[in-house]
């Protein structure tokens, strides 16, 4: 059973739509549930300043022992003492990308309550979608590691440092209903689950054709813009420069991409996560 969950906007400071239902979550609290419900908020000083983040990602930063006198290492022991019970912990971690993802849940844990969870929000949603993160579990590196249950929630696209308020909407609608599921759940309420559900795993990064400096050479080939979560075939254009000259990668043919062209991922180099399509059998 769960006894609480933690819901955490503004792991990425430039990321508003997570900052703004947190702070919301703190002056209204939703009442009558099965389990104590709290927002956080995660990178206080990024917020503050508008920044992804100031020494180092904090989505990266659990589970990571080279960090060193980092603010987002003070960060994420500070959220970790947030979790009293890791066990009947559900944590929520909000974030939106500049890709066109729809909903996207993100999971990093192979616990069954995580999985029940982001397969029971997809099911039967047009525009929403799970996606396995390569590293899982104690491997992983997210905020959601605080905790034995949870999930990643991206939404998008939506630009950087923006008050989106139809995404702002969407978000708070598809944490509403993740909150009514984990309440349902605790009472023993859910009809059980049949069948099989279509998911993404994350296989590998592609990054941009550079110059010796590191310099972008081409661009995201315009076919491509927007196409997250649909196959890119063989010899399907990639990428593309203002010559018309264009490139393809026998390395994504036949596979998914996701975050493509995300603005956050240059600095990581990375163009665009490439996916296997998977399936995942409901007993």
């Amino acid at each position: 059973m769960i006894k609480e969950v933690l819901v955490i906007g503004g792991t990425h400071g430039n990321e508003k739509v997570g900052v703004y239902i947190a702070k919301y979550l703190k002056q209204n609290p939703i009442k009558n549930l099965s389990f104590t419900l709290r927002s956080v908020l995660a990178n206080e000083e990024a917020i503050i300043q508008d920044k992804r983040y100031i020494d180092y990602d904090l989505n990266r930063s659990f589970n990571e022992p080279s960090l060193d006198n980092q603010y987002e290492l003070s960060r994420s022991r500070v959220l970790g003492k947030e979790v009293k019970d890791p066990a009947t912990t559900f944590v929520i971690d909000l974030h939106t990308t500049t890709s066109n993802m729809g909903i996207t849940y993100i999971l990093s844990k192979t616990d069954q309550l995580s999985k029940e969870m982001a397969f029971r929000m997809q099911r039967g949603q047009a525009g929403e979608f799970v996606l396995e993160s390569k590293l899982l579990d104690k491997q992983a590196h997210f905020v959601n590691s605080i905790a034995d249950h949870g999930l990643m929630i991206e939404v998008g696209p939506v630009a950087q440092n923006y008050y989106c308020t139809k995404n702002i909407e969407k978000t708070w609608q598809t944490l509403n209903r993740l909150l009514q599921l984990i309440d349902e759940r605790n009472k023993d309420s859910l009809l059980p689950m049949r069948g099989n559900l279509n998911y993404f795993k994350e296989v590998s990064y592609v990054d941009f054709p550079r110059d010796e400096q590191g310099e972008i050479l081409y661009l995201i080939h315009p076919n491509l813009i927007s196409r997250d979560f649909q196959m890119i075939k063989p010899d399907d254009p990639i990428f593309y420069r203002l010559d018309g000259s264009i490139l393809s990668c026998t390395e994504a043919e036949n596979l998914y991409p996701v975050f493509i062209n995300e603005a956050a991922y240059y600095e990581k180099q990375m163009a665009m996560m490439l996916c296997e399509r998977r399936n995942y059998k409901l007993t």
